[in-house]
């Protein structure tokens, strides 16, 4: 009986195609903050309202954005590298800014509730906030 050969196919796809979605688990921006201007970046729609109503800042923009998967470390913008270890329900950051460890931190990230962390000197002024969101 050919039965169990039928089902092969399907079997790899569901293997790769988890493989391809955990591949990158969170979307991370970086935001530089300041109070020069009013006006918020378009690509941060889905986070004004929290941005403004909760920071001292009149103007947001995005210096960065990067796909990451958990375990990975990548540089950024205003030289800075966040690193992930763990899990999607207990995943450790840690953030440097030159080589400095600037946050070393440990959080649980819920499906479409960005995570917001910030008060990284900006070169020029301001702050740099990450934004982190599970994809």
């Amino acid at each position: 009986m050919n039965t169990p050969r039928a089902f092969l196919p399907l079997a790899l796809f569901l293997i790769f195609a988890n493989v391809a979605i955990a591949a990158d688990d969170v979307s991370l921006r970086l935001v530089h903050a300041s109070n020069s201007g009013k006006s918020v970046d378009a690509a941060l729609s889905d986070v004004s309202a929290t941005l403004t109503s909760n920071l001292p800042f009149s103007n947001y923009s995005v210096v960065d954005s990067k796909n990451l998967s958990i375990g990975q470390t990548v540089s950024c913008a205003q030289d800075l590298s966040v690193a992930t270890t763990g899990s999607r329900e207990s995943m450790k950051i840690t953030v440097k800014q030159g080589g400095k460890q600037m946050l070393n931190t440990t959080v649980s990230l819920g499906a479409g509730k960005p995570l917001l962390l910030g008060g990284f000197p900006a070169a020029g002024g301001g702050k740099i906030i990450l934004i982190m969101k599970l994809r």
